[in-house]
């Protein structure tokens, strides 16, 4: 297939604030029942899908629910992931799901693996279940962007839904 493209910046432990990292994993164990090997996977996996989505901004992707969970744990130290975002994108990356409003096909976890495939980035398969991952994220609309504008310096807003998780990133260090 040809060289691997490395994103930069992809070793989770170091893009994390110190002890995060940990903490994560300890709540993907606690919570889903992982063992700590798999729970770093699904951490550095996850920071990677964030990622690709900074990375990629007109693009929309779709996590692996592996890789949804860990986006959810990471969505719950808000003040981090807020700091995260900022550093490896310039902005929040929202996790919202798309529907396939409109007649639109959202994307899926797949999707992101072919994309991935076909960029030649590199990503750990035992995270990616192409047949699994119903939601995806998409690049926010102008409206959205002058909604978080008008946010101001206090932080995010932050959209929770019940579905399962929408963003995937992908690259190995």
């Amino acid at each position: 297939m040809g060289e691997t493209l490395q994103l930069p910046g992809l070793d989770a432990r170091s893009m994390l604030p110190s002890g995060l990292y940990d903490r994560l994993a300890g709540r993907l164990e606690q919570e889903h029942g992982h063992q700590r090997e798999k729970a770093c996977c699904i951490v550095d996996e996850t920071a990677r899908f964030l990622t690709l989505c900074a990375t990629y901004p007109d693009t929309a992707f779709a996590p692996s629910v592996l890789v949804d969970q860990g986006w959810h744990a990471f969505i719950l130290y808000t003040r981090d992931y807020a700091e995260f975002c900022d550093r490896i994108a310039g902005r929040f990356l929202h996790h919202q799901p798309t529907d396939g409003a409109a007649g639109e096909r959202p994307p899926t976890a797949r999707d992101t693996v072919e994309f991935m495939q076909r960029a030649g980035i590199g990503y750990n398969a035992a995270m990616w279940d192409p047949d699994v991952g119903r939601t995806s994220w998409a690049p926010p609309t102008d409206q959205q962007d002058a909604e978080q504008e008008s946010i101001g310096e206090d932080g995010p807003s932050c959209v929770w839904t019940e579905s399962e998780p929408s963003c995937i990133w992908a690259g190995s260090e």
